[in-house]
């Protein structure tokens, strides 16, 4: 038994901190962007941002939304499973995912404290998919637990080396913000990403060395490592402008966080059955997480035609590849009693992750089908994997996708919508046979491929066959707060009196167009179509 056995016993943890939490977005662990209507124009509210939604896409469309209150909630139906090649070519029992179905809501409200200043604040989750993986696949072709009774008849779970699970994870994004308009057709907005929540999860690890365990996949030389990283804090920024040259708006903004993703983790070990790690314990149950999130671009332009439509082209940039790898340093973490060993004391790691820069292309628009009452929307959006095919694995679920949606907003009352929306993500199936992910095995440095893996040689764990597709659905309810009524039907009109006719008399008879209007008496009841009696624009909802 070599001295880098003891890096298997306390670094267990070390593959799934890969999948640290990062934001709603692309990458592994999030599998769409957020929102109801968002959803429902294929995410392209960039330059349309004009609800407290804009508080995530262009805080600057946040000078759009009056005073309003918003909630709602999107709920993922994500199905995928994944048929892998071990290490020896032998193709392994199929195993399926179980996603937590969560809903990812939000409840925002944005304030005008004067004309051109509004204020904001929102919580909002990201469209996180939580996976859930069988501990063991049955002979019968059901699943079991392998990790706590194995048996004949409960074989180990072919995806553990990835993943078991991250149940018990949540995580939220605080935003406040304010959006200012200098003038009129500019508006410029600022606000603060605020990231809190707990990451748990399960994985499994090997410590076969090649030298004195030859099968490297044998279950008796797993351990398995329970982790929970919590809280979670940490602060990014977004700030955002949009241009409304009245049939055309322009925006774009941009998220940065600054600085990585770096916390303190429980750790809790359960040592390998095989009789080598018989008396051996793991002194310390701590370790440093670091982990570098992207810089995050969005742009779109919205052409209304008409007031009763518009559409928007959106792009939108994240420079992942600013992700090499996850740096995992242990707190005062020994093995102890270890077999011809004695005491060792666990260093410091890198996990590649070797991250693509993420691009999407999207296209949406809303058409007003019922005049002030009734809206839909549809869109696409198209979006390449944040991983290349060698580094996926069932851990960090990523390929290319292309959601399209549907939706639609209904004015229940004069200050009251209700929003829904529907969205299918296609996503591609990889068949991966050149992986480069290792085996959870930090014992070696993984050797050349060319080397068997029964002879010392790495074991990569992505390989094999990967089937993935999802079902977006969401529901919310928009209180604007100062809206107006709807317009009421047009009074039919009729023949004006003669010249030299009197009026009737009434306290609310306009003046004759030929003499001038008293002071006290009503104004001149003509106003520009979408104006306000005191001078001011009207909402977009009344125009």
């Amino acid at each position: 038994m070599t001295l880098r056995h003891l890096l298997g016993l306390a670094l267990v943890v070390s593959s799934v901190f890969a999948a640290l939490p990062q934001r709603a977005e692309a990458g592994g662990l999030f599998l769409t962007d957020r929102g109801v209507r968002p959803l429902s124009r294929g995410f392209a509210f960039v330059a349309g941002a004009d609800d407290p939604q804009a508080l995530w896409y262009n805080p600057a469309g946040l000078a759009y939304s009056g005073q309003q209150f918003l909630f709602d909630a999107t709920l993922t139906f994500l199905r995928a499973d994944f048929t892998r090649i071990d290490s020896g070519g032998n193709v392994l029992p199929t195993v399926d995912v179980d996603a937590a179905k969560l809903p990812i809501p939000m409840i925002a409200y944005s304030h005008p404290v004067r004309e051109d200043l509004v204020l904001a604040f929102g919580i909002h989750a990201p469209n996180a998919s939580l996976l859930r993986w069988p501990r063991g696949v049955s002979a019968q072709g059901g699943t079991c637990d392998a990790t706590s009774d194995p048996s004949a008849d409960c074989e180990a779970a072919p995806q553990r080396y990835s993943l078991y699970s991250l149940e018990g994870s949540a995580f939220v994004n605080l935003t406040p913000a304010v959006a200012y308009r200098p003038i009129p057709e500019l508006s410029l907005g600022v606000g603060l990403h605020l990231l809190v929540g707990r990451f748990v999860g399960e994985t499994a690890i090997s410590a076969c060395d090649g030298f004195l365990c030859t099968q490297p996949e044998n279950p008796e030389w797993d351990g398995v490592a329970q982790f929970d990283l919590n809280p979670i804090v940490h602060p990014g920024f977004t700030i955002g402008a949009t241009y409304d040259a009245d049939v055309v708006r322009i925006g774009a903004s941009m998220v940065w966080w600054p600085g990585a993703i770096s916390g303190e983790a429980d750790l809790n070990v359960r040592l390998p059955s095989a009789p080598l790690f018989n008396g051996a314990r793991v002194e310390g149950d701590k370790a440093q997480l670091e982990l570098d999130l992207p810089l995050i671009l969005r742009a779109g332009v919205e052409v209304r035609p008409t007031p009763r439509f518009r559409v928007e082209a959106a792009l939108v940039w994240e420079h992942w590849s600013t992700q090499k790898a996850a740096k995992i340093t242990p707190d005062d973490v020994w093995i102890r009693d270890a077999v011809a060993i004695g005491d060792y004391q666990v260093g410091p790691i890198e996990i590649p992750r070797n991250m693509n820069d993420v691009w999407s292309l999207r296209l949406g628009g809303t058409a007003e089908v019922i005049p002030d009452r009734l809206e839909v929307s549809a869109g696409v959006n198209y979006e390449n994997s944040s991983f290349d095919d060698a580094y996926l694995t069932p851990l960090t679920l990523d390929a290319r996708k292309v959601v399209v949606a549907l939706g639609a907003s209904v004015r229940v009352t004069d200050t009251v919508f209700v929003d829904v929306s529907y969205g299918h993500v296609f996503m591609a199936d990889p068949s991966v046979r050149n992986s480069a992910v290792p085996q959870n095995n930090p014992i070696r440095p993984p050797r050349s491929p060319d080397v068997p893996a029964s002879s010392g040689g790495a074991v990569y764990i992505g390989n094999g066959d990967y089937d993935m597709e999802a079902d977006i659905v969401g529901i919310g309810m928009r209180w604007q707060v100062d809206a107006v009524s709807a317009p009421a039907p047009a009074e039919p009109e009729v023949d004006a009196p003669a010249p030299d006719a009197a009026p009737e008399a009434s306290d609310e008879a306009w003046p004759r167009a030929d003499e001038p209007a008293d002071s006290d008496g009503p104004t001149d009841p003509a106003e520009p179509e979408n104006s306000t009696s005191d001078g001011g624009e009207r909402p977009w909802y009344d125009r």
